[in-house]
């Protein structure tokens, strides 16, 4: 059992803290008032969110070649991870 001093102490130890990583990013500003379980969240989140805009990235350099390669395959339609476009018509 924690006395109350140890603690609020230990909160308040909590409260000054700033991840290693924060140092790197001085455009964020001021940093609040987050425990070291929150800053853990935080950049697990960010780390998870820089990489799926990876791969969004990556999805959309190679969308032409995908296209291209199922447009081959599969006719008149142009289709790609899921998403299906079907064909235009030149007669509208």
């Amino acid at each position: 059992m924690h006395r109350p001093d140890a603690h609020g102490a230990e909160t308040e130890r909590d409260a000054r803290y700033r991840p290693l990583w924060f140092r790197f990013a001085p455009f964020l500003g001021r940093p609040p008032a987050l425990t070291r379980r929150q800053w853990s969240v935080l950049g697990l989140v960010s780390l998870v969110s820089m990489f799926e805009q990876y791969d969004v990235y990556l999805f959309s350099l190679n969308l032409a070649h995908i296209s291209a390669s199922s447009a081959s395959t599969r006719g008149s339609s142009a289709c790609s991870a899921g998403w299906c476009a079907p064909a235009r018509s030149a007669r509208c």
